[in-house]
């Protein structure tokens, strides 16, 4: 019971969303700056790491900025942080400014991607070496050769030490998912959704509208490069890449607009198949209004999918928390470990046609 119990921690709502955004004063030479919220966490604006280009301190004249804060809205707008600021110059914390923009209500209860830790897996050539050597030392120890056998040992064991960080790869990517959604009155405007998972550490933007975390009140720590806080004159905004970190948290997710296609990407033809322009798609279902589950098979772009003899079933969470009564289109994108919901109101069973 127990094991199934922490196995559906991902298919459940996270929770409150752990992001909003205050508004901070800043004068004289600033290096680093930390709005300390107490147990519910950190944000901290930091100088870059030492070399070319590196932006270690910034003069301000009374500017004022935007900055993410690890609280929901709820409680950020009466909380007020302790602020401590390095370089010489003063920060001054002006209160809570705002909440993220809401979430489409069509795709804010939609189920959570699973993460889980990155695992390290041996190259090719590691575990060549491996073999080589443990082939090796059972011959000379069979010779009657132990010295040589024990030399072998020790030198193969030294060099796998040496050389264990390349000889490991450490994948690092996780599951997400794009939901689409149509828009009310309007089956052919869709509205999308990616949804991202890590452990312990996530980056995330400004376009950010939830950062969720679970365990919910785990103390979150919030890293904004002071470079990106306010660019130098005659320079454009670039992209904000800021970073979230739990270190005592299992499981963080991000939800951020998707917007990869425009108008109706997603048809139905006159013998009743679907067909899609998204490109192709290495497997595809479909979840009927009654909840069945229909195998599509690969599904080319601008093409009737492709029926294979045993394809295989979604994946469980995927299909978790859909609303019922509705045709979902679920499909697996052409990238890792990335796939696709969509609810499709204007669909029709080829026997209603």
């Amino acid at each position: 019971m127990a094991i199934l119990l922490f196995a559906a921690v991902p298919l459940a709502d996270a929770g409150e969303s752990r992001l909003s955004y205050g508004r901070l004063a800043l004068d004289g030479d600033i290096e680093s700056v930390v709005l300390d919220f107490g147990p519910l966490g950190t944000t901290t604006i930091h100088g870059d790491k030492p070399g070319q280009d590196a932006v270690l301190s910034r003069s301000f004249s009374g500017a004022t900025i935007s900055i993410p804060i690890p609280v929901g809205p709820e409680r950020g707008s009466v909380l007020v942080p302790t602020v401590t600021a390095t370089g010489g110059g003063e920060a001054r914390y002006l209160g809570w400014e705002r909440a993220p923009g809401p979430l489409p209500k069509a795709l804010a209860q939609r189920s959570l991607p699973p993460v889980e830790r990155p695992l390290p897996s041996p190259s090719v050539m590691g575990l060549l070496l491996l073999a080589l050597s443990y082939v090796g030392t059972w011959l000379l120890w069979r010779s009657r050769r132990p010295r040589l056998a024990l030399a072998l040992a020790a030198t193969s064991a030294t060099c796998l030490a040496a050389l264990g960080g390349a000889l490991v790869s450490l994948d690092k990517s996780q599951r997400q998912v794009i939901d689409f959604a149509a828009q009310q009155d309007q089956p052919d405007s869709w509205q999308g959704i990616q949804t991202k998972g890590a452990i312990e550490s996530i980056p995330f933007g400004p376009a950010c509208l939830a950062l969720e975390v679970v365990p919910s009140h785990s103390p979150l720590g919030f890293q904004v490069p002071l470079a990106e806080i306010m660019p130098s004159a005659g320079t454009q905004q670039g992209v904000f890449t800021w970073q979230a970190q739990a270190p005592r948290a299992a499981r963080l997710w991000t939800r951020t607009p998707w917007n990869g296609s425009k108008g109706p990407w997603l048809s139905q033809l006159d013998g009743g198949q679907l067909q899609q322009s998204l490109g192709d798609l290495p497997m595809a279902w479909l979840r009927t209004q009654s909840s069945h589950i229909t195998p599509l098979g690969p599904m080319p772009a601008e093409k009737p999918p492709e029926t294979t003899a045993q394809p295989p079933a979604p994946p469980a969470w995927l299909i978790a928390a859909l609303p019922m009564g509705q045709a979902t289109f679920l499909a697996r994108l052409n990238q890792p470990k990335t796939y696709l919901r969509a609810t499709y109101p204007a669909y029709t069973p080829p026997n209603d046609r």
